[in-house]
């Protein structure tokens, strides 16, 4: 796994444009968007460019960052890649639920959960 605490806001700000086109690639809306990066619940536009983020949110960036790094290490396929995290799992972690769920109804340790788990799919 891979964080980096010492970054550069230009650094933080392709990090944050790289993980929306992600998850708008996983099939989210601008509330799960929303969620998944802890920005609040105003449903208005999301502006890269003046938002700043915390701490928090940039170790949400990272998380999905290296699970799009493991799928990306296990499916050579977009829509597999891509698809990966709205297909119902029956693996103990996600209970029939799927890899998106489990990030939407969770927590950082959810988060590292379901990374951890993509990162021995690529292992396997």
């Amino acid at each position: 796994m891979k964080f980096d605490n010492d970054v550069s806001p230009e650094a933080v700000q392709i990090r944050f444009k790289t993980v929306l086109t992600i998850l708008e690639k996983w099939g989210c809306n601008k509330i799960q968007v929303k969620e998944l990066l802890s920005l609040g619940n105003d449903v208005g536009s999301i502006n890269t460019d003046a938002m700043p983020l915390t701490r928090a949110q940039i170790l949400r960036l990272s998380y999905i960052l290296n699970i799009h790094n493991g799928l990306r290490g296990f499916f050579s396929n977009a829509e597999n890649l891509y698809g990966y995290m709205t297909m119902v799992n029956d693996r103990v972690l996600f209970s029939g639920a799927t890899p998106l769920e489990v990030l939407l109804n969770g927590t950082n340790e959810d988060f590292d959960a379901v990374m951890h788990h993509v990162e021995h799919l690529s292992v396997h």
